[in-house]
């Protein structure tokens, strides 16, 4: 048994569905597998917890910077009071 996961900080998935703006359900389907899960109680009635840290790696993993001529070109774009439909 890990006895680390114990000093590790716990998040619920209502939380981080709210924190991301999505359903429960998604948060379970996007994190199974990929972190920490902890399933406190039974399995069917039990709460599931995920490692704060771990959630944190994922998304920082997935984040995907703008490309620098993209930001260039918009930026030129809101100078000459052409707006896009995406910005």
């Amino acid at each position: 048994m890990d006895t680390d996961i114990l000093q590790k900080k716990l998040i619920s998935t209502r939380i981080i569905a709210e924190r991301w703006g999505v359903s429960r359900s998604t948060v379970t389907r996007l994190l199974e597998g990929k972190v920490t899960k902890v399933l406190l109680g039974d399995c069917d009635h039990g709460a599931v917890r995920y490692v704060e840290s771990e959630v944190e790696d994922y998304i920082r993993e997935r984040l995907v910077q703008p490309r620098e001529d993209r930001r260039e070109l918009l930026r030129d774009r809101r100078q000459h009071g052409i707006h896009l439909g995406t910005e």
